[in-house]
């Protein structure tokens, strides 16, 4: 065990966001396997496992394939930057208790937004919006928070004292 750790608050989050990024993609690999649809979404130029047999499910199953990818790839697009400007906040010495409001914010504004809105059968749920605005609303407060603790030392090194 480490006898010092710069980034408690990020390890710990880490772990979390680490497991249900993992279970968004076994979603994916789940409908992946149960629709045949290998590559793709279902949609033209999917590429499909010759095996697969057609069943009555698979256009419902497609459909719940396609917000399950989008769901996935949502997570994958908002959250490693947000998460990287809450991790460099506690690196310069956010209080812990706002790196973890912060990550848990994020959290639950990305279940917001997957949960209860990409992967309910009306993708306009109530969770999208309010997981996508969440997750900016965090983003731009991480930023601002870093840009405060960094302001100073910058006008200093560019020599604007």
């Amino acid at each position: 065990m480490p006898l010092f750790v710069l980034s408690p608050a990020s390890l710990a989050h880490s772990a979390l966001f680490a497991g249900y990024y993992t279970y968004l993609g076994t979603n994916v690999m789940a409908l992946r396997i149960k629709t045949g649809v290998m590559l793709g979404d279902g949609g033209a130029g999917s590429i499909r496992d010759a095996k697969h047999k057609a069943g009555p499910s698979d256009a419902v199953d497609e459909a719940k394939l396609k917000r399950s990818i989008r769901a996935h790839a949502n997570f994958s697009e908002t959250t490693p930057f947000a998460f990287f400007l809450i991790f460099l906040a506690e690196l310069n010495g956010a209080p812990t208790s706002l790196v973890h409001g912060a990550y848990t914010a994020l959290l639950a504004s990305r279940v917001l937004h997957a949960e209860l809105g990409l992967k309910t059968d009306d993708v306009l749920g109530i969770g999208r919006p309010v997981g996508i605005v969440g997750t900016w609303l965090i983003t731009l407060a991480a930023g601002a928070y870093n840009l405060n603790l960094g302001y100073e030392p910058l006008k200093s090194f560019l020599g604007f004292k």
